[in-house]
């Protein structure tokens, strides 16, 4: 049966940090000041006690400490370290968490940094002198400036049975081979990761006066193209014959974002329009204006 797994993602900081950037290099030399792992394993029908650990943290830190191991040693050229979430990263996280992208204030000590949010499910099902564990997860890599997620995978169901083992050994092959599920995918993160520059901003902008989604792809097109200098990217949030609302990702300061907007001054899609900027104190709205 395969598992079910609900997960909400991303948490702490700061145990051991590897490839401390030099105090002479500028703090802006690298895209990311930091990774930040954070895991959550969660028995599903069992307690770690029948593991013979007292709590998750006792089992998840042998991946933690193996994850951490294999980013220091394959660390993507744009992230100057990595980390394990301690208590302290922990509180931030959860702050972070609940908070709206547009609410943000970021601490100067988690500015840039990114966090990478593993969760697996395990279930278990054994008679005398053998045991099977099944397991599945979601990982999820996310820029702390914004929010912005920079990748996401599912962790496909895999299994594994022990045979006439002691629990310590099983614990150990349990651990090791949920480690080895995982890392194909953070291979592809670190690849991704060495191209990639990180948002120091996030916007909501708001669009009315469309007569089809059309037209607010359009403007999208024309933003991106306009906004390259920004590193702009846009995401189509929501949308309504109303209004469509756009979650915009740029590298720069506000005055730089509400310059380009004002600069666009029409738009020919569907219509000719006029563009009306507005910026409510909260957010910009864009108005099309048919000719």
């Amino acid at each position: 049966m395969k598992l079910f797994l609900s997960f909400v993602f991303l948490s702490t900081l700061a145990l051991a940090e590897v490839t401390p950037t030099p105090a002479t290099e500028p703090a802006t030399a690298k895209s990311f000041s930091r990774l930040i792992l954070i895991s959550e394993v969660e028995p599903y029908l069992f307690s770690w006690k029948d593991l013979g650990v007292e709590n998750d943290r006792s089992f998840s830190l042998a991946l933690d400490n193996s994850w951490l191991k294999w980013f220091s040693e394959n660390l993507p050229a744009t992230v100057e370290s990595v980390v394990l979430c301690d208590a302290t990263c922990m509180d931030f996280y959860r702050k972070w968490f609940e908070t709206h992208f547009d609410k943000l204030v970021i601490p100067d000590e988690y500015k840039n940094a990114l966090i990478l949010k593993t969760n697996m499910l395990i279930r278990k099902n054994g008679s005398v002198g053998e045991v099977k564990f099944e397991w599945e997860g979601r990982t999820v890599l996310q820029d702390v400036n914004t929010k912005k997620v920079m990748a996401a995978s599912t962790l496909a169901p895999e299994s594994r049975t022990f045979r006439d083992l002691d629990q310590k050994a099983i614990n150990s092959g349990l651990a090791s081979s949920m480690y080895r599920t995982a890392i194909p995918f953070f291979m592809d993160y670190r690849k991704q990761l060495e191209t990639k520059k990180g948002f120091n901003r996030v916007s909501r902008l708001v669009i009315r006066g469309h007569q089809r989604l059309g037209d607010v792809l359009e403007l999208v097109d024309v933003l991106k193209f306009r906004g390259n200098s920004l590193g702009l990217d846009i995401h189509l949030g929501s949308f309504t014959k109303d209004e469509a609302q756009l979650i915009c990702y740029l590298r720069g300061e506000e005055k730089s974002f509400t310059d380009l907007l004002s600069s666009i001054k029409e738009l020919k899609s569907s219509h000719s329009y006029t563009l009306v900027n507005e910026f409510t104190g909260v957010h910009h709205v864009i108005k099309l204006v048919a000719e």
